[in-house]
């Protein structure tokens, strides 16, 4: 009886993971190009960049500033159920009377959150 589990898994000696990196910071490069000519997952390509970036000299793009939605919130507010739900998938729903300065803390906080 023969057991055939698939293939070997492939090791990649740093210096290899390395190269493969700084060629990926050439201009006009296409990433999947040279993940095809070293029969490597696209994926794979870009965790070895982020993982090499700095000691090649290349620092990690600035984060984009959080983008918000203009809020308004009248004074005199009816009791109501808000729903939003932000980037990032983070939800928030309050049912009832509103008060303006607490809605206003409730979106910073949430907007506000580690990523």
């Amino acid at each position: 009886m023969e057991i055939i589990l698939g293939k070997e898994r492939r090791r990649w000696l740093r210096a290899q993971k390395v190269a493969i990196a700084a060629e990926t910071f050439a201009p006009d490069v296409v990433i999947l190009d040279i993940a095809k000519r070293h029969q490597i997952s696209s994926g794979q390509i870009h965790t070895w960049r982020k993982h090499f970036r700095a000691e090649l000299g290349f620092p990690a793009p600035p984060e984009p500033p959080p983008r918000f939605m203009p809020l308004a919130v009248a004074a005199d507010c009816a009791p109501t159920t808000i729903e939003a739900e932000l980037a990032g998938g983070a939800r928030l729903r309050i049912t009832g009377a509103l008060d303006a300065s607490v809605m206003t803390a409730l979106v910073k906080a949430l907007a506000q959150r580690p990523r």
